[in-house]
């Protein structure tokens, strides 16, 4: 998304971050890094299970919703889901350099499971971005709770 944006198309009128950016600047250790893309490979279902669990669920979220999200991360390809998830690992960095680059208003949409560091997101994009939080148990707000997140990403698109 910030890639796409930083190429500065004209055609690009604003950027939505859904439930992303909540940790700007903060990377994990980079044992912990290499130790879960060794699962991944050694063991990529189980390891992609556990992730989803751990990560991106919470013991609150609808079991029906773990169960669906689960299956899909189990069946990823294994040739996609490895770089990507590595990708997830290692942007830090560039993301930060981007982030300091945008000129575009970074509107954020949040779930409030999990609290959006706004310290240092305001460090790279200043004031020059509104979040917004709706209620939910996990980083899938779009499928958890449709009706608040369609109302929030339609207001946001009618401000851009």
């Amino acid at each position: 998304m910030l890639e796409t944006v930083a190429s500065n198309s004209p055609q690009i009128k604003g950027l939505v971050a859904i439930d992303q950016l909540k940790n700007v600047e903060v990377a994990l250790p980079e044992k912990n890094i290499d130790q879960f893309m060794e699962s991944l490979k050694t063991d990529f279902a189980n390891t992609c299970e556990q992730y989803a669990k751990e990560v991106l669920l919470t013991k609150e979220t609808n079991p029906e919703l773990v169960a669906k999200l689960v299956t899909d991360f189990r069946e990823m390809d294994p040739e996609v889901g490895i770089p990507l998830l590595e990708n997830t690992f290692t942007y830090t960095q560039r993301e930060t350099e981007l982030l300091k680059e945008l000129r575009l208003k970074l509107y954020l949409l949040h779930v409030n499971y999990s609290p959006t560091n706004e310290e240092y997101l305001k460090k790279y994009v200043g004031d020059h971005y509104e979040l917004h939080t709706i209620s939910g148990t996990c980083r899938y707000p779009m499928l958890e709770n449709p009706n608040d997140f369609n109302s929030s990403l339609e207001k946001i698109l009618s401000e851009i």
